[in-house]
């Protein structure tokens, strides 16, 4: 099955807050087909546009086709401000259209550490048991409601 952009998801430290400057960052695209489930190939064309937020410069970056359905990104950001991260698929019609969660917004402060930027730093932690929190007060509440 075909490559689904509404289905398709973007996870990584490059997409949140307390990205540390002047190190580079990365986040990961994961191509998933109208079932939901992760793609195993690659050569679907992403585009990856990151601009800063205020005076619209855009920033590089470099985006790698892994050949198994995901493709890392890699930025680096000079100094603080933010970022908005568009990622557009083109889909069946040749249309570029925004995956599941695009356009994000992320912080980039000169204060942050740099393993902020990893994939397995502190920020992911930080987002994950902040996630996991909101879950089981989600089920707490939905439970006292049943």
């Amino acid at each position: 099955m075909n490559t689904r952009a509404y289905k398709s998801l973007a996870y990584g430290p490059g997409l949140l807050h307390e990205i540390s400057v002047g190190h580079p960052t990365e986040f990961i695209i994961q191509a998933r087909n109208e079932l939901g489930e992760n793609r195993k190939s690659g050569r679907d064309n992403f585009q990856v546009r990151i601009t800063k937020i205020g005076d619209n410069s855009e920033i590089p970056s470099t985006l790698l086709d892994k050949d198994n359905g995901s493709y890392s990104v890699k930025y680096e950001v000079a100094e603080e401000c933010d970022v908005k991260v568009e990622i557009l698929f083109e889909d069946d019609k040749g249309k570029m259209v925004h995956v599941r969660g695009s356009p994000y917004k992320a912080s980039c402060k000169a204060a942050s550490a740099a393993n902020m930027n990893n994939l397995t730093g502190p920020a992911m932690v930080k987002y994950i048991s902040s996630g996991l929190e909101e879950l089981h007060t989600f089920i707490v509440e939905t439970t006292k409601g049943a």
